[in-house]
Order: C-alpha cells, then sequence, then structure tokens
C-alpha cells in the first residue's frame, strides 16, 4: 500500500510540474472566480493551491519516512522537487504543518513501547500547559478573533459557527447540511454577507464537525479518529519504528491541518483520504502486532456490553 501510494505521487508531482511549465493552468490566474490572494500561487493539476499544498506535503512525508530501500539519489531528488513546489503554492497551513508533522514523525522514531506509562502523564502535562496558556493569553487571543482580518478572514467565520452550535449543541445542523444545500441552508440564517455567498466550509474541520453532528458527534469523531488509533500505534510492541514515524506523521499532519481548513470526514479531501490510509494502516498493523491495546480494547468492549 504505501508503495503503490508513495509511486503515485511521484507521478503526480511530475504532472504538477508538467502543467504549471507548459499550460496556464496551474498557476493561479486573474479571473472572476478566483481571490485575490491566491493569485500567482501554484497549484498543477489540481484544483486549489490549498489542496496541491497538502498532497504536496504528503509526499514528502512518504519520502521522509518508512523508504525501504529506495535509492538515496531518487529521495532527494523528489524531497528537493516537492519542497520547492510546496513553497510555490504559498499554501501555509500545509507549509507549518509539514514542520509539525515531520519533527513528529522523526521523534516517535525513537519512541519505545515499553515506555508507554509514561505516555499518559506526558500527554497530560502537556494538556495542561496549552490550557494554562490560554488562560493566560485569553485576552490576546480574543483580541485576534475580534479582528475581521485575522486567520485571512476566518475569525469572521468561526464566531458564527459558535454562536450556531450553541443553539443546536446536541444534534447539530446534520451530516453536510451546514453549507451551500439551498434556500434553507443555516448559514443563511446566520449572515447573507460573504462567508454566506462564497464559503463552503468554516476553514476548521472541528469546527464544522460542531455544527453539523453536534458536540456528541464531535467527540465520537475524535476518540475514534484519533484517540483510540494513537492508543493502538502506541501500545503496540511489533510495529516497526519507520512505518510508526510515517503513520504519526500523516495523522499529527491531519490533525493539524484541521485547525485552519476543514477537511475532517470529507470524501472529496485528499487530507482526509491520507488520514483514513494511516488509521487502516494503524489498525492493521496494530492487529498484528502485541500489546496491551488489546486488553484495553476486550475491557472497552466488555464495559460498553454493561
Amino acid at each position: 500500500t504505501i508503495n503503490v501510494i508513495r509511486s503515485w505521487l511521484a507521478f503526480l508531482l511530475i504532472v504538477n510540474y508538467m502543467v504549471v511549465i507548459f499550460t496556464p493552468f496551474g498557476v493561479h490566474a486573474m479571473t472572476f472566480y478566483e481571490a485575490e490572494g491566491v493569485i500567482g500561487d501554484w497549484r498543477g493539476i489540481v484544483s486549489h493551491k490549498n489542496a496541491a499544498g497538502a498532497i504536496t506535503a504528503f509526499t514528502i512525508l512518504f519520502f521522509l519516512f518508512d523508504r525501504g530501500r529506495l535509492p538515496n539519489a531518487l529521495t532527494g531528488v523528489v524531497l528537493l522537487a516537492s519542497v520547492f513546489f510546496l513553497l510555490m503554492t504559498n499554501s501555509k497551513s500545509s507549509i507549518a504543518m509539514l514542520a509539525v508533522s515531520a519533527t513528529a514523525g522523526g521523534l516517535m522514531y525513537w519512541y519505545n513501547p515499553r515506555h508507554r506509562t509514561m505516555v499518559i502523564p506526558i500527554a497530560m502535562i502537556l494538556a495542561v500547559g496549552l490550557a494554562s496558556l490560554t488562560v493566560i493569553y485569553l485576552g490576546a487571543i480574543q483580541n485576534i478573533l475580534d479582528d475581521p482580518g485575522a486567520f485571512t478572514g476566518r475569525a469572521q467565520i468561526w464566531p458564527l459557527l459558535f454562536h450556531f452550535a450553541g443553539e443546536n449543541l446536541w444534534t447539530g445542523a446534520g451530516y453536510m447540511s451546514f453549507w451551500q444545500i439551498g434556500e434553507k441552508c443555516p448559514i443563511w440564517e446566520l449572515t447573507n454577507g460573504w462567508v454566506a455567498s462564497t464559503q463552503g466550509h468554516g476553514h476548521n474541520g472541528y469546527h464544522d464537525i460542531l455544527v453539523t453532528l453536534g458536540l456528541p458527534g464531535l467527540a465520537l469523531t475524535i476518540a475514534v479518529i484519533f484517540i483510540w488509533p494513537a492508543i493502538k500505534l502506541l501500545f503496540s510492541t511489533d510495529i516497526s519504528r519507520t512505518r510508526r514515524s510515517l503513520v504519526v506523521s500523516l495523522m499529527v499532519f491531519a490533525l493539524g491541518h484541521n485547525m485552519m481548513e476543514s477537511t475532517l470526514l470529507d470524501r472529496a479531501s485528499a487530507v482526509n483520504v491520507f488520514l483514513m490510509v494511516a488509521i487502516i494502516l494503524v489498525h492493521r498493523l496494530s492487529s498484528q502486532s502485541a500489546g496491551a491495546h488489546h486488553m484495553i480494547r476486550h475491557r472497552l468492549v466488555h464495559l460498553v456490553q454493561r
């Protein structure tokens, strides 16, 4: 699976360069439907520069980790070409998350499952630290969110989603039933400005899950897509270091990318497709590996049955 994906990503990278070099389609041009901020950014054969940036970032991760016997020269050429193309897309979310996910993958290489008892305390410390920083800088965060231009306009979208979520916390609007579904679209009940007329998502995957599936749906989504696979991955003792690094980097990229873009549970999104691939690999690899995750699963099943 990994080799097939890696081969197709390399082929797509070549096609993207050819489209940029030989056609006018590969670069965002000044047209009536393009936002001014993306003019000149590369997208290759992909529809938008943000999608092209995410796919190129995944190309880097697939050639950075778990390379097997892949020649170093070929790996170096693909990585250099991918980094240059990613920079030319000017996809800030993908560039930032590539740095974070590559670092996470590199750190995971040195992880030892025998030290898994330290995972929960470290996670709790990080969570408390993040919560403390949020409280300390709450005023500054609020000022940023109150700025209409913050996060390239996202600060004008998120308050509307919070308002709708507050009134529909337990049920949401329904899967894929908040944006661009016609005259009774919930967003039109909140605003008739550019957010309703031009946007198809909230530029935050967790916010969009909250307004469509409600708080229970968001909690279940995070538990099933991130928490449980992470537990299985960390507690499995027989997964190779290189493969563990690759899968973690893919999951971390998707986890952070959804802070600024809405790709979670979006069937048409490349980020969601690669996230599903990573999760399937986790389940496949962990089911063949010894570890405490088997005991945890049996206890959870017993608890649910009770």
